[in-house]
């Protein structure tokens, strides 16, 4: 074999292995729908999302002011779950009082379009069930609609873990003139029982 050929012969087979290398990466990329989801998941995420999910941990912050009077007060809650225990903090501007109880929740999606809610809340509890459906269309499918719980995105959701997350702002005008705002983060993390 002559160097000409040789070299020839190795441009072709580097080529091809670049070909594949590029190929493989679009494939891997476009399964991919949730930021943090696996590469290349091995099931629709129809089939992913279809299960019974116990909360492991969550995180959850919510900042209410309320414009009265030309001042605004701020109620600032934190609520931190570690699988067990929900530990609360609300400060005020003025107290900060802190709570842990235990707590669970329990979240199985069906195929037909229900879910079923199962939360205990310091020994209370509390089933619900109601409907579920993607939310930014079926093609995406990157975000939740719980009906009576809200839109969730959903930030990772492998073969054993989900997690989703929600951010939202609301406002209300009262009679009076009173502005109330709202602004909810969000985060939790569910595994597949």
């Amino acid at each position: 074999m002559t160097f000409e050929n040789y070299k020839h012969k190795h441009m072709k087979h580097t080529i091809f292995l670049l070909t594949i290398f590029s190929a493989s990466l679009l494939i891997t990329s476009s399964c991919k729908k949730g930021e943090n989801d696996p590469s290349l998941p091995f099931t629709s995420r129809d089939a992913r999302i279809t299960a019974k999910w116990i909360l492991k941990s969550s995180n959850t912050e919510i900042e209410t002011t309320d414009f009265v009077g030309g001042t605004n007060y701020k109620i600032k809650t934190k609520k931190v779950f570690d699988g067990t225990t929900m530990k609360e903090t609300v400060e005020n501007g003025v107290d900060v009082e802190q709570f842990n109880y235990p707590y669970s929740f329990d979240l199985e999606i069906k195929k037909n379009g229900i879910y079923e809610l199962s939360v205990t809340n310091d020994g209370v509890k509390t089933n619900k069930t109601n409907y579920w459906f993607w939310q930014n269309s079926d093609k995406n499918k990157t975000g939740i609609n719980l009906a009576g719980q809200g839109i969730y995105m959903i930030d990772r959701l492998a073969n054993k873990e989900l997690t989703l997350i929600k951010h939202e702002i609301t406002s209300v005008t009262q009679e009076n003139g009173n502005i109330s705002t709202t602004e909810t983060n969000i985060q939790m993390v569910f595994e597949k029982e």
